[in-house]
């Protein structure tokens, strides 16, 4: 799940970057969430809540606040998140280096789309996100490709697994006749952790782990056994970034 945050004081272009990264990332199969942001003011009272993005795209020529000073104050909490600048004057080369922006994207409707891209490109590289496509014969749909990235988590249910997949910010569950070590090895992944003997949880949905519980964005709490409690809290604390 890669979670993108758009500062832009400009509906206009907030719109157009927001569809512009949409159509990238479903042509990738990544899951994602965007989120907007209509100031550098709006934006900078997530605090410590800025974290949760992994992308930042900031408009540089905002009122109130700017890109450059809106960059500063979220460096205090997000040294790690990828900042693109979008700006109509690329004369800002040195500040932008000095908040470790990756790429300025020039404010142009004939090379916006383009510049989005490659800055989405070198993202992607960074974060090695590889996506895999693993097809599988559901019991009631037929046949369907699945990415690591659209796994919430994996439940045995019965003498079915239940796939609890994200698609376009809905929840859909899908059972296939299939062993739960099966599903693990298909996609032999560290963030794809098993929590408990009948449960394999996708870490980027967690966000928080307690005794004895996995807790997912949408509110879903996953148990966790004592004998994998270490292994599960070491992986989403690795997820997280705080080791």
């Amino acid at each position: 799940m890669l979670k993108i945050a758009i500062c832009d004081d400009e509906k206009i272009f907030t719109e157009k970057i927001e569809t512009i990264i949409s159509e990238y990332l479903e042509k990738q199969h990544i899951e994602y969430k965007i989120a907007c942001f209509i100031s550098g003011k709006e934006f900078i009272k997530l605090e410590e809540k800025m974290k949760k993005f992994d992308v930042v795209f900031m408009d540089i020529n905002m009122d109130d606040l700017d890109g450059i000073e809106t960059a500063k104050e979220m460096r205090r909490f997000c040294p790690d998140t990828f900042l693109i600048f979008v700006t109509a004057f690329i004369n800002y080369t040195l500040d932008g280096y000095k908040v470790e922006a990756i790429r300025y994207v020039l404010k142009d409707y004939e090379t916006l789309s383009e510049g989005i891209t490659e800055a989405l490109d070198t993202v992607i590289e960074k974060l090695n996100i590889g996506v895999k496509l693993v097809t599988y014969n559901f019991v009631d749909i037929g046949y369907k490709s699945v990415t690591l990235g659209q796994i919430m988590y994996v439940e045995n249910n019965l003498h079915k697994i239940n796939f609890h997949l994200m698609e376009h910010g809905i929840e859909k569950i899908y059972a296939i006749y299939r062993k739960l070590d099966e599903i693990e090895s298909d996609f032999d992944s560290e963030d794809l952790v098993r929590t408990h003997q009948s449960f394999l949880v996708n870490m980027k949905y967690v966000c928080a782990v307690e005794r004895y519980l996995a807790k997912l964005e949408n509110g879903t709490e996953i148990p966790i056994s004592k004998q994998r409690f270490r292994q599960t809290q070491n992986a989403f604390i690795r997820e997280k970034g705080a080791i």
